[in-house]
């Protein structure tokens, strides 16, 4: 395995780890989060309970990603191997 492939799978985890932290203070601390003026442009019309199930979703879906990234890092089996099959019309049509 060489560096390419550790400092992506090192860049997509860290990714992870930000949002996993960002949805869980969303979570405990809503009315913070919607008071900020990033909030504000994105998020106007939502209330505290809308943010606290969305955030709920993302982070639970961060966290399974998370468990299913660690199970590949500890199998060896998140290493891409080969090209990518490429399809056409006549695979479709099978």
């Amino acid at each position: 395995m060489d560096i390419g492939e550790y400092l992506e799978f090192a860049f997509f985890f860290g990714f992870l780890i930000i949002w996993i932290i960002f949805h869980a203070v969303s979570i405990f601390r809503p009315d913070r989060i919607l008071k900020t003026q990033w909030a504000q442009s994105m998020w106007r019309k939502t209330t505290v309970k809308q943010l606290r199930l969305i955030s709920g979703i993302c982070l639970l879906a961060g966290l399974l990603f998370l468990v299913f990234s660690l199970n590949d890092l500890a199998n060896g089996t998140f290493k891409w191997k080969g090209k990518p099959k490429t399809y056409g019309f006549s695979d479709f049509l099978k």
